[in-house]
């Protein structure tokens, strides 16, 4: 996101090129794979009972990933696999309902939004439908995403450009507040109890690792409703 590869819905725009030095006004961010290939990759990985999963960084990334999920989907349901995106930083109501029907999870980075958002906000998270992280934390509708760092060993736990500490993030989670002290989205903050569960039932959920009859982490339980 703050280097302006992540792939969006809409060009980067006016401060693309000033943010990243791009050259062109249509410049959307990289995308690594076609449509066509990601099926083809992903058909291959289910076939060999493999949870699929994919770096989705930007709204055009989440939506050809969940694109291909839901040709998959047609096929035999997906849920089961507890396949997920990494990161899916700019959700869309849209990607969020489809995620929903499919069963499919996020490994989302809460810290992100309280060290990148100030960075992102002229280029893209105030714009038409790209709200960074928009329900990473809102278990309420009815999908419950799963808490991490992305933390590069070897760098400090706090410091870092992805920090380790995970009550960084669940701060941020909590409170939405950025490192200018500003509240972004007051209306995604969720409770403590449920940052908590994101950070540990809700991770245990996504590796298959639960307490053996524990529902507590599971997509369909309406336990915040």
């Amino acid at each position: 996101m703050t280097i302006g590869t992540a792939f969006q819905r809409e060009p980067y725009g006016p401060f693309g090129a000033q943010l990243y030095g791009k050259t062109d006004p249509q410049d959307r961010g990289q995308l690594f794979e076609s449509p066509e290939k990601l099926l083809a990759i992903l058909r291959i990985a289910r076939d060999a009972k493999w949870q699929l999963s994919a770096h989705c960084q930007g709204g055009g990334a989440i939506d050809g990933f969940l694109q291909a999920l839901a040709a998959l989907d047609r096929e035999a349901p997906i849920a089961p696999t507890r396949s997920h995106l990494i990161h899916a930083s700019f959700q869309s109501p849209a990607a969020i309902a489809e995620m929903k029907r499919m069963g499919v999870l996020a490994d989302v980075q809460p810290a992100w939004l309280y060290l990148d958002s100030p960075a992102l906000e002229k280029s893209v998270w105030q714009r038409r439908n790209a709200v960074l992280l928009p329900a990473a934390f809102l278990p309420r509708r009815g999908h419950w995403h799963r808490g991490g760092s992305d933390h590069m060993i070897g760098h400090d736990k706090n410091s870092a450009t992805n920090p380790y500490n995970p009550f960084l993030g669940l701060w941020t989670a909590v409170t939405r507040l950025n490192t200018r002290n500003e509240v972004v989205h007051a209306e995604e903050r969720i409770t403590r109890a449920e940052a908590l569960r994101m950070y540990t039932t809700g991770a245990a959920y996504r590796h298959f690792a639960e307490i053996p009859g524990d529902r507590s982490s599971a997509v369909s339980w309406p336990i915040w409703w």
